[in-house]
This record gives C-alpha cells, structure tokens and sequence, in this order.
C-alpha cells in the first residue's frame, strides 16, 4: 500500500502538467470554434477577454507547480495532498460556477465551456498554491523537529563521552600516576626485579596515551564552529621536540613554510604527534624522520617520512581503522590521526612503505588560503634559493644533546 501511495505521489506532477495541457487545448479549440462559425470577432468581448485573462496566469501557476513538484521538494504523501487541494478547490469552483450560470440562464454550449474552463483553472491554480504553502510549512515543521531531537541526542551523546573522559581523566589517570610512580620507585630500588617492574612502567605509560587520546577527541568533537587557525610551524617544531625525547639518539628534521596556518587548533597537535611517535617508536635504534610540508591551493601538506623497516603487508588493510580490542601493534594512533584529520575537514592517507621506511601525507585546509602569497607569488617565510640550516626554514632536533640546531 505505501509503495503503491509513493508511486502516486510522484505522478502527480504528470496529472497537473496534463492539466495544464488540457486546459490550453480548451482554449484553443474555442477560439478555433469561434473563427471557424464566424463569430470570431466575440474573442475580442471583454467577456472572454477577461476569461482568457482569467485562465491565462494559472495556466502558467500549474505547468510551473508541475515543473517544481518535478524536482520532489517534498515526500510523496505531501505531493497526494496538493493534488487533493487542487481538486477539491476545482470541484468546489466548478459547481459554484455552474450554479451560476443556472441561476442567470446561459445556454450557449461555448459561453458554458468557456465558465467551466476559467473554474477548472482558478481551481487547479489556488488549490497548488495552498498545497504548496501548506507543504513547505509541514516540511519545515518537521525539519526543526529534527534538527531538535537530533540536537537533543547530541546533547545527551556528549554528556556521555564528557563523562566519560571525566572518569578517565580523575580515576584512571590519577590512579596510573600512582602505580606509575610507585613502579619508577622500585626501579630505582634493587628490591624488585626489571621483569616485574618494567611491564609497569610501561603498560601505565600506555593507560596514560588512551587517556590523552580520548581527551584530545572530545575536545575536538566538543568544539562549535569553524576551528580556530594554528600556525602549522610551530605545531610541527612543537611536537617533534616532543618525539625526539621519546627514543635516544632520534633525529627530527623539519621543513615546513613559515607563517603557513591552518585550520585546527586543538587537533594539530595530535596529529603530528602520533604520526611522529609511531615513527620514532618503529624505527629502529637511531631513526630519522623527516617532515617536509609545501602549500597545495587552499590546503597545506605535511609529510612525515621515516627510515624503518616499513609496515607489514597485513597491516596495511586497515590501518586507519580503528583496531579490535587486544589485537593489531599499530594501536589507537593511526586511527586517532584520520578521525582529526576528518574533524577539521582534510585528510591522512599512506603514501609509501617498504623496506627504505614510510612516508604518510597529511592534508589540511588552509586557514590563510587568501593572504599566503606575496606580491611574486612565492610563500611567504621560504627561500626560494637553497635551503640553509636556520631557525626560519629547517631545525633538526636531536635527542642526544636536547637542543633545536
């Protein structure tokens, strides 16, 4: 019964452009009746000038309603009742009319013709306009009811994930901290064995990331609005200071244009730094990672290459999804990076990997799209010479003696 009720609805705009075409077809039939008897010269009364007057403007109302039900601006069911306003305003405006003409006592087939025409047409007319009205108000009705309950479960959805990154936050975190500490204290002591005391350490050192990690996505899924710019530089040298501390002997270089910003002030971080921990983390003793971005348009791209061994062939399905609980060694990062990149409107994906390292590229809208170029059209901040090793263009950051060179 639906589907048979859907497939009416979607007819309707055909019956109303027949309509149309009926209509006109009357018209014109009279009007050829009438130069054809001889009498032609009564199509320039002002009886049926005001009739065709009449007729005329809703025609067109009714090929245009047809032509923009056409388009479905509205389900199926709402279609039904504009057709059910325009013939019940048509049948009402018929009868009103042939009463009309009963009580006045017109006899003439074509003046008859002529009456039931101009009704049929204010009718269909009228009736379309109030349909559509009625229509657009119902659809709108139900847009904001929508749009409310959806806000509602919004609302109710981050009331949720606020607590629930609360209870990480103030339990789990602090309780981590404590066994953390304690564990640092017995490593420090010769009363316990590495074997026990180093998984400690570093399954809380683990407890310690989610617990960021989930901060980091309800500050993001908690921001209103068009996110605020951040200066991709900084962010870039910022986080790869970080990284560098993470394993000895790491080296950091960094490449990326001056007064570059993009959009995402809470989420570049994040991004940058889980792609530059799993870098350092993976890539052996002494690893190098490198990160080179440059301008594309309205975007800025940051590549992040490294010189490990590069990702398994099995990991590579997958790898920005996120893992099951307890498998995968790729963990929550990657996963982490394309959810940001997605919340701030770009992207990560895996460029290249193999047994020379990986290299990830990551895409991000650019918040100075308009204002990046000088009058030259270079970039702002870079040397378009060669490259020197100053502050203002590549800073290697070494964790073996923990300065910026």
């Amino acid at each position: 019964m639906g589907t048979r009720h859907a497939a009416d609805g979607k007819r309707v705009p055909a019956y109303l452009g027949g309509v149309a075409a009926a209509v006109t077809l009357v018209a014109v039939v009279e009007a050829v009746n009438r130069i054809a008897s001889g009498t032609g010269g009564m199509l320039l009364t002002p009886a049926y000038l005001v009739s065709f007057g009449i007729t005329l403007p809703f025609v067109v109302t009714i090929a245009y309603g047809a032509w923009y039900l056409a388009d479905e601006p509205f389900p199926p069911a709402r279609n039904r009742r504009i057709l059910g306003w325009c013939v019940a305003a048509s049948g009402l405006w018929t009868v009103a009319n042939l009463l009309t003409m009963a009580v006045l006592g017109f006899t003439s087939t074509w003046v008859v013709i002529a009456w039931i025409r101009g009704a049929v047409a204010f009718g269909f007319g009228t009736g379309l306009v109030v349909g559509v009205m009625e229509a657009r108000a119902v659809t709108q009705a139900v847009a904001a009811e929508q749009a409310r309950l959806r806000a509602e479960h919004a609302a109710r959805q981050r009331d949720l994930v606020d607590y629930v990154n609360s209870l990480l936050r103030h339990e789990v975190l602090n309780g981590v901290n404590v066994v953390q500490g304690n564990a640092q204290l017995l490593a420090e002591s010769d009363d316990a064995p590495d074997r026990h005391v180093d998984p400690i350490l570093r399954r809380s050192e683990e407890l310690q990331t989610v617990v960021r990690e989930v901060r980091t996505v309800v500050e993001s899924l908690d921001a209103d609005g068009t996110p605020e710019a951040t200066d991709l530089a900084d962010a870039v040298r910022t986080e790869a200071t970080k990284a560098a501390d993470l394993v000895p002997d790491a080296t950091v270089t960094v490449d990326v244009p001056e007064e570059t910003t993009v959009y995402g002030d809470n989420t570049i971080g994040p991004i940058v730094g889980n792609l530059l921990e799993n870098a350092v983390r993976h890539g052996g003793e002494a690893p190098h990672v490198r990160l080179s971005g440059s301008v594309d348009g309205d975007y800025a791209r940051l590549r992040v290459a490294d010189d490990g061994p590069g990702i398994a062939d099995h990991d590579r399905e997958g790898l920005f999804e996120r893992p099951a609980s307890g498998t995968g060694d790729h963990g929550y990062g990657l996963y982490l990076v394309d959810v940001l990149c997605e919340q701030t409107g770009g992207s990560v994906e895996l460029v290249e990997t193999g047994p020379d390292g990986t290299v990830f590229e990551v895409t991000l809208p650019r918040a100075d799209a308009a204002d990046s170029f000088d009058a030259d059209g270079a970039l702002r901040g870079t040397d378009t010479g060669d490259t020197a090793l100053t502050d203002d263009s590549v800073a290697v950051v070494d964790a073996g003696d923990d300065t910026a060179k």
